[in-house]
């Protein structure tokens, strides 16, 4: 089952679960049912080291792993991330069930090395960019990514005072997280 409160989501480690969790996150019944078994364990794998990831256990917002290989606990920070990245990718790719499940496996891979190489406010900050990529790509918009005053909006309070300086982080270096688009003047980031 995929047990969703208010600030944890559950799942157990069991085929059936782990197919409900990707049709949680936005795969559609036909593209999970393509799975295999070796993307079943690639995906537990991955969920494994989601869950035991420093972003997902520490801080005031990290859960208890203790409950060991018979579920994967997941702050819902991480949850959201994970089905707002999936969703992007899958949509786009809703006439090959095939396509869309390697899209999907794909993204949760790109989350994976987020959530571990991240400070947790540096996620925060890439996961409102992927849930506004979302509902821009939903409302049709051909231009996903998020400027600086969507990011602000979406995270309200929560938004951190050095947001420029994070994204400029994260634009940068050998290995980028954020792509940045200008277009007439707007610049906007998505999550590479």
């Amino acid at each position: 089952m995929v047990h969703i409160y208010t600030d944890v989501v559950d799942v157990t480690n069991e085929d059936t679960d782990l197919k409900e969790f990707l049709q949680q996150i936005g795969l559609s019944e036909s593209a999970v049912a393509h799975i295999s078994a070796a993307q079943l364990e690639t995906l537990r794998a991955t969920l494994k080291e989601i869950a035991g990831s420093e972003n997902n256990t520490a801080g005031g917002g990290g859960v208890s792993t203790i409950v060991g290989n018979l579920h994967f606990r997941l702050r819902k920070t991480i949850f959201a991330g994970l089905t707002a990245t999936a969703t992007c990718v899958a949509s786009v790719l809703s006439h090959n069930p095939a396509a869309m499940l390697a899209a999907g496996m794909g993204a949760l891979q790109t989350m994976r090395a987020l959530v571990t190489r991240l400070s947790d406010v540096e996620l925060e900050v890439c996961v409102a960019i992927s849930e506004i990529m979302r509902v821009r790509q939903s409302e049709g918009f051909s231009r996903l990514g998020a400027t600086q005053e969507e990011v602000v909006a979406r995270m309200r309070q929560d938004a951190p005072a050095n947001l420029h300086d994070i994204i400029v982080k994260l634009t940068g270096g050998s290995s980028p997280v954020l792509k940045t688009d200008v277009d007439g003047g707007v610049t906007r980031y998505s999550v590479s």
